[in-house]
């Protein structure tokens, strides 16, 4: 039924202007404004993914987006990102009550 779908997702927020300066600013990724007054997260390779507001949002526990960088300590210890998770391997970024952002060591 699907196959041929290109599917989406979506979390949501409760604020847009907050979360698109923290996705858009912080974490550099192309962030738009899509229709019904919702942002759109524009990631490489065409992935996109919607961002909602919801009045009685309740941050995620767990994490909602995980990107494979080069040097993890570098985006750790970038402004704006707080350590929550570290280890050998992998480490996750949280954005302070409002989602869980993985990053992992890219594949060379």
């Amino acid at each position: 039924m699907f196959k041929n779908t290109k599917a989406f997702s979506g979390f949501s927020v409760n604020d847009l202007q907050k979360a698109k300066d923290f996705y858009g600013q912080i974490l550099g990724l192309d962030v738009s404004d899509a229709s019904m007054g919702l942002l759109q997260l524009n990631i490489a390779g065409g992935t996109v993914i919607l961002v909602y507001p919801k009045p009685n949002h309740t941050p995620a526990t767990f994490t909602i987006l995980n990107f494979p960088v080069e040097d993890i300590e570098a985006v750790m210890n970038s402004p704006g990102v707080a350590c929550v998770l570290k280890n050998t391997t992998s480490q996750t970024l949280r954005q302070t009550k409002r989602a869980f952002i993985g990053v992992t060591k890219a594949p060379k």
